[in-house]
């Protein structure tokens, strides 16, 4: 049996409140703007676990427990209608004329500290602040886990028009029932090997992965400098701020960004999610990566003093440098002991045969930095390594050597990335 809600699912990744109406939109002849009506919004979760509708999700990404409907009239918040799982359909007061409607999904808990009611602007709506410590906000919304955050995804609502009408053609579906397409706040990615993976010099094993500059802070509604979703740059809290060291005002630091926890490739799943992220300039402190790490175990040939290096063991690179403590490059082949160094040379020790990448989060069909390094909400980033070249970085903070510089798209790795629709990017890569 069919369950309705107050939101109903077009597409599985798509919660829409249905719209129909005997006539089209438009203005009921002889009633002014602003005149008392009722609306009917209706929910209607379907076939979720199917994933007819959506090949790239599931069914817990499709959860709805909760949503919040947001009506406003002339940019201005008119009513606030607030909805639970239990409530099949919901007909609330409103009045005739345009208007905008806005919707939080599995947000409730979040929404009650943003102190958002009637007379608010459209901008200021928003740009509310919304905090993420963590990935698992994204999924929970405090009293059921794994309920995924969803709002609007367009620049801003289309227009609509209610019209005056009885309750009954409201019931009836008749008149003045309207539909939002939601999608979930945050990206999606899948990091896998290629079939036809090449390795050179040596093998990389027990690959694990993680995401690292995911912003603390994001607005409410996806907030564009063009007109729509696929328009020019998306604005975030963090957009055009510079990053410092330390804490200064106006400015980022580190502990401004999250990362998520590592997942191994090995495993069934290796599906992460990533915070919404949009820059400009594109820096290295700032741009969404993935931390790639696993084992190296360098080819004989590849060894400078003759040393045997197994699996697991520890052996040394010798980096060249800039003269500012920034790894510029690798001299070639790796030692099994500790070897000596020139000028403007050190020594990096992989501990255990550890090594790390990044892959920059990039949709490669876009040539403009600041719109290619762009993470949007329910994107889904399938990469894909291609190529891994070399034993990488010896430790995580060499995979950013210098975090004043542009991103760089590879480190001794190449990669694919598809986007798609949830949307899908696919990435190809090496490292």
């Amino acid at each position: 049996m069919r369950r309705k809600f107050t939101f109903g699912w077009i597409a599985m990744s798509v919660l829409a409140l249905a719209s129909c109406s005997k006539t089209d939109p438009g203005k009921t002849p002889g009633v002014p703007d602003g005149t008392p009506t009722t609306a009917r919004i209706t929910l209607s979760q379907t076939g979720l676990q199917s994933k007819a509708n959506d090949p790239n999700g599931t069914a817990e990404e499709g959860k709805v427990s909760n949503a919040t409907l947001y009506v406003f009239a002339n940019k201005t918040l008119a009513s606030v209608v607030t909805f639970d799982a239990n409530s099949e359909t919901k007909m609330f007061a409103t009045t005739t004329g345009p208007k905008q409607l806005f919707a939080c999904v599995n947000m409730n808990a979040k929404l009650a500290g943003l102190n958002i009611a009637p007379g608010m602007e459209l901008s200021v709506f928003k740009k509310k602040i919304q905090k993420v410590e963590s990935l698992q906000e994204f999924k929970d919304n405090v009293t059921k886990a794994n309920e995924f955050w969803m709002t609007n995804l367009e620049n801003d609502a289309p227009v609509v028009t209610v019209e005056k009408a009885t309750d009954q053609d409201v019931t009836d579906g008749l008149q003045n029932n309207f539909t939002i397409k939601v999608g979930r706040v945050c990206a999606k990615v899948d990091l896998s090997l290629s079939s036809a993976v090449t390795q050179e010099g040596g093998q990389l094993e027990d690959i694990s992965y993680k995401v690292c500059n995911n912003p603390k802070e994001m607005y409410l509604m996806p907030v564009y400098a063009g007109p729509n979703y696929e328009q020019p740059d998306l604005l975030t809290p963090n957009y055009d701020k510079e990053f410092a060291t330390d804490v200064t005002p106006g400015k980022v630091t580190a502990a401004d960004y999250f990362q998520t926890d590592a997942i191994l490739l090995s495993t069934p799943s290796h599906i992460s999610y990533m915070a919404e992220n949009s820059n400009k300039p594109v820096y290295m402190s700032k741009a969404t990566y993935l931390e790639v790490k696993g084992t190296w175990t360098p080819n004989a040939d590849q060894i400078r003093d003759g040393g045997t290096i197994n699996k697991g063991t520890t052996f040394y690179r010798i980096a060249q440098m800039d003269g500012q403590s920034h790894i510029t490059g690798y001299k070639p082949g790796v030692y099994a002991t500790q070897p000596s160094v020139g000028t403007n040379e050190k020594v990096v020790t992989y501990t255990d045969g550890f090594c790390y990448y990044g892959i920059w989060i990039a949709d490669n069909k876009i040539t403009i930095p600041s719109l290619k390094y762009t993470v949007k909400r329910n994107t889904y980033f399938k990469v894909s390594i291609d190529d891994i070249s070399g034993p990488g970085a010896g430790t995580p903070g060499d995979v950013t050597p210098d975090p004043s510089k542009p991103v760089e798209e590879t480190v001794n790795m190449k990669a694919t990335i598809d986007v798609q629709p949830w949307t899908v990017v696919e990435q190809h890569a090496g490292i």
